[in-house]
């Protein structure tokens, strides 16, 4: 990952629902809460194994309550619906997000 990738800011927008992530380069990105949600990369979502990264479908709206940084190389999201052991590293916050347009 490249330092142009990597976030230089987080901010949640409550009323759309997505977390914007500011790289150093500039560029803006998003993603839904929901998405980060299913794709949550916790052993509760992913399993214990190994293999590839799997997601699951929630059928609600999901909101993020709070962002807990772990140390310099992820954020910890706390969901309205509980789930709060997914670690979100830099990258991939990078390949759940899309370009802000």
């Amino acid at each position: 990952m490249s330092d142009a990738t990597w976030p230089e800011e987080l901010r949640y927008e409550q009323a759309q629902g997505q977390l914007i992530v500011t790289l150093l380069s500039g560029q803006e990105r998003r993603v839904s809460a929901k998405t980060l949600r299913e794709n949550s990369p916790s052993a509760e979502v992913q399993g214990h194994g190994a293999g590839p990264r799997k997601s699951i479908s929630i059928d609600y709206d999901v909101a993020i309550k709070r962002m807990v940084p772990v140390g310099r190389y992820a954020v910890r999201l706390v969901f309205d619906d509980g789930h709060d052991s997914g670690l979100y590293t830099w990258p991939l916050l990078y390949e759940l997000s899309q370009p802000l347009s």
